[in-house]
């Protein structure tokens, strides 16, 4: 079986990338003896959790975890085999330097709140137990004749030290903890031949039903996928030039979206033949100003589109670039794209 298709196009030009981010919730599902609670029922109720951690002491793991998916979200596209995302090979030098830094700020927050664990634990298991005695003292209260108020109060004393051991049981050591924080990233590819000519006939055939319908489904995506890139450039041009012309300039401020969009085009479209990436150069060329580390210096860029001249060719080449806005356009556009290069035998037309 020959290997060929659009799933070899697309890894001839990139690779897919699986992230995997997992950690703690530092919380636990309070039951109804936790609360001295009866006759609950959990389909009408839902009761709170144990606080094992203290909110700031997770907000670095969520803060980083965003901050990492959304670096991955602009420099790779959602891929519909693998449950990971495709990145170009010219992109991914740049998309690995940001999931590395993202992965060093992620190891430093977790051994900061390594050093200070034992300290968070004894801590809190005195205020998980405390409130335990808390709950127990109340319900105590509704006994006030003998002998039931002394077999309650050894029964909640029972309580007590059941729900002390439990609090305590909560808590991993520090070596289990840690393993509990991961920040992993692989790069992989799909292959639709491996071991093929080791299957039996039926096998064969059942592969090449389900390597077909793989091959539709990236097809599918592929389409639905370089239409929405243009869109999304579409949306940010048209966004600009309402700006440009309410205000009668882009201030570094308004100017960030618009490059931004540029950059994610340019790492996003795996076609590498739309028509609107010289519109891009054009802009890039003449309007964005670079700054010694080949970095875009908004406020001078700024500056330059100010100037009458400017803003009117500008405005004129954002509304070329905005006509992506409408589907169709955007829909025209991606289509023509795929059908220029190596993917035109894979596209229906």
């Amino acid at each position: 079986m020959e290997e060929g298709g659009i799933t070899t196009i697309l890894f001839e030009k990139g690779c897919l990338v699986n992230l995997f981010i997992g950690r703690p919730t530092g919380i636990k599902k309070l039951n109804a003896n936790d609360m001295l609670l009866e006759g609950i029922d959990d389909k009408a109720i839902l009761l709170g959790h144990k606080k094992l951690l203290p909110k700031d002491a997770m907000n670095p793991f969520i803060q980083i975890e965003q901050q990492a998916r959304a670096a991955l979200a602009k420099k790779s596209l959602s891929f519909p085999v693998g449950k990971a995302n495709f990145t170009l090979f010219k992109t991914l030098p740049s998309l690995k330097k940001s999931l590395d830094y993202h992965k060093g700020k992620w190891e430093e927050a977790l051994n900061i709140l390594i050093d200070s664990y034992t300290d968070l634990r004894t801590v809190q298991i005195q205020r998980l137990n405390d409130q335990a005695k808390t709950i127990a003292y109340h319900k105590l209260q509704q006994y006030t004749e003998k002998p039931n108020y002394d077999k309650k109060k050894r029964e909640l004393e029972t309580w007590i030290e059941n729900q002390i051991q439990q609090n305590q049981d909560l808590f991993p050591s520090v070596s289990t903890l840690r393993q509990k924080f991961t920040f992993q990233y692989q790069l992989f590819k799909v292959s639709l031949v491996e071991g093929f000519e080791q299957m039996t006939d039926i096998e064969q055939e059942e592969f090449i039903k389900a390597k077909d319908q793989i091959e539709s489904n990236i097809q599918k995506w592929t389409n639905e996928t370089i239409i929405a890139i243009h869109k999304s450039l579409g949306m940010a041009a048209v966004n600009a030039k309402t700006l440009l012309e309410k205000q009668g300039k882009l201030n570094p401020k308004n100017l960030k979206p618009l490059i931004e969009a540029f950059e994610t085009f340019s790492s996003l479209d795996f076609t590498e033949t739309s028509t609107f990436k010289n519109t891009i150069e054009d802009i890039k060329s003449k309007y964005f100003i670079m700054d010694n580390d080949d970095s875009i210096d908004y406020q001078k860029s700024a500056v330059t589109i100010a100037y009458e001249s400017s803003k009117e060719e500008l405005s004129q080449l954002l509304s070329t670039i905005g006509t992506l806005a409408v589907d169709q356009v955007a829909q025209t556009a991606g289509i023509q794209a795929l059908s220029v290069g190596e993917f035109r035998r894979f596209i229906e037309i």
